[in-house]
Parts: structure tokens; sequence; C-alpha cells
């Protein structure tokens, strides 16, 4: 059983670290420059700092994006509010049409010279792929945010999509294709 509330927990301190190590590195930034004229190796030095800090941050911001994307996949994660929000930030139309879009476009990218995808897979599945496409496209129907994100993920993580890893068993895509449909409903 995960633990939703530590989760939570973990979320809101990965936002505050990343907002002080933005901070920090700011800071460190604007206090480099009077070193400059001052003492020029120090400002080589707080320089470097600041750069640290940035890189903190960026470490920071990137770890909340990971864990909250994670977490949405989970329904019984939806009581934390940054996970609402963004499960249903994906789920609205504009973000489905874009889903629907990018799955209607594998064919193509597959079959562009240095493209990732498993063109045999994309071939074999498409039936499925492009009704999900129209499915999530359609105005009449309501998507669940763990479906919208679960295609998200489908496409955009390669070393766990059977879209791009082939390592992933085949009847993965199946199943998960299956699992996304699943949460799209007629109005």
């Amino acid at each position: 059983m995960f633990d939703f509330a530590a989760a939570q927990l973990e979320l809101d301190r990965c936002r505050a670290r990343g907002r002080q190590r933005a901070l920090l590195a700011v800071c460190a930034a604007v206090g480099c420059v009077p070193l400059l004229f001052l003492l020029p190796r120090m400002a080589v030095v707080v320089g470097i700092a600041a750069a640290g800090e940035a890189a903190l941050a960026t470490y920071s911001v990137v770890s909340y994006h990971d864990l909250r994307r994670r977490l949405a996949l989970s329904r019984d994660a939806y009581f934390i509010p940054d996970v609402r929000r963004y499960g249903l930030a994906m789920s609205a139309p504009r973000q489905r049409a874009i889903l629907a879009r990018s799955l209607l476009r594998l064919p193509a990218e597959a079959a562009m010279p240095l493209s990732v995808l498993l063109r045999d897979r994309i071939a074999d599945f498409w039936p499925d792929l492009e009704n999900l496409a129209h499915e999530l496209a359609s105005p009449a129907n309501v998507v669940e945010p763990t479906s919208a994100i679960a295609c998200y993920e489908l496409l955009t993580h390669g070393s766990e999509s059977p879209l791009y890893n082939p390592v992933v068993p085949r009847e993965e895509l199946a199943l998960r294709v299956h699992h996304i449909r699943a949460g799209i409903h007629q109005n």
C-alpha cells in the first residue's frame, strides 16, 4: 500500500527545496557581479556555487514533476491538490486533442529514417491506437485523468513504453491501450 500522505509531504518538500535553491542561485549570481570588480577569484567561486544551486533547483523541480506524474496514475492520490490539478489539466479537451494528434502521427513518425518507434508494433496495433485517438478527441466522451496520463506516458516514456522499447513485451501495448480505454466513457 502506498503512503499518499507521505507522498504529499514529499511533493511539498520538493517544491519548497526548488524555490529555496532557485533563490540561493539568484542571490549568489547577483552577489557575483560586484565581486568581479573587487575579488575576481572569489567571484568565480560564488559563480560556481550559483551554478550548483541552479542545478539543484532544477533537480528539485524535476523530482516534483516526476513524483506528481507517478501519483496521478493512481485514483487514490487525487485527494492531493497538486495531483488533482495536474490530472484535470491532462484530461482537459485541449490536452486530449494533443494526445489524439500524437497517436495519429505515430505511423508517419515511425516511418522516418531515424525513428526510435517500433514500426511493427504500431502497424500491428494501429486499429486500436487509431480508435483510442478518436475516443480521446471526441467531445462526447469523458476521459478520466488516470487514462489521459497513462496515454501521455505511453507516448513519452520511451524506456517503459512498448511503442519504443523492444524489451517490453508487445502484449503490453494491448494491455495499456485497453487500460486507457477503460477510463473513457460517453457523456
